[in-house]
């Protein structure tokens, strides 16, 4: 299976009936010479994205286990939590400029994309540069943004900065009520 269709079953799979929180990420990941990772993968390595998302969600849960990947997944299918990315093919291997350029042309087509699944919730852009490259469009479509400033992307040392930011996002929505 290719990757483009790699990507698009494990989505699928995931996707529930009705959105009611959208997830946006960059690109699916370019894996280079490794293991393919995603966060619909049922792997755990090399996933940081997926680990911020599930503490979000779940993680003042009693009994939480980060590590229980497809069981979360399926949660978050089932109270409309769905990922899509800004754009289609892989950007992390392309320089910083390319890279953004790819976002910013992907933006129209993203603003429409989410205006399509009209989550019922809003939007969270989980990546700093992803929302600094959309954030004007999507509003200007009338899409519902929950942040009005960038989340940083995940990483072990972002990861907390992630997590306040869009539980604060979510709580501000009505998402815990």
């Amino acid at each position: 299976m290719n990757g483009s269709a790699w990507y698009d079953e494990l989505r699928d799979r995931y996707r529930p009936e009705q959105v009611k929180l959208l997830l946006v990420a960059e690109s699916p990941p370019d894996p280079r010479s490794r293991e393919r990772r995603f966060f619909y993968s049922p792997s755990l390595k090399y996933d940081n994205l997926y680990r911020a998302v599930a503490i979000v969600l779940y993680g003042d849960e009693d009994g939480f286990d980060l590590r229980a990947k497809p069981e979360y997944l399926g949660r978050m299918r089932d109270d409309g939590v769905w990922l899509i990315d800004a754009v289609d093919t892989p950007v992390n291997g392309l320089p910083r400029v390319e890279r953004l350029r790819k976002v910013k042309e992907a933006a129209p087509q993203l603003a429409a994309r989410c205006q399509k699944l009209d989550p019922s919730v809003g939007v969270l852009v989980c990546h700093s540069v992803v929302y600094r490259a959309v954030a004007e469009t999507l509003r200007s479509n009338q899409v519902r943004l929950l942040h009005d400033r960038p989340l940083p992307f995940p990483l072990g040392n972002t990861r907390r900065q992630f997590v306040d930011g869009a539980r604060g996002a979510l709580s501000g929505a009505g998402w815990w009520d």
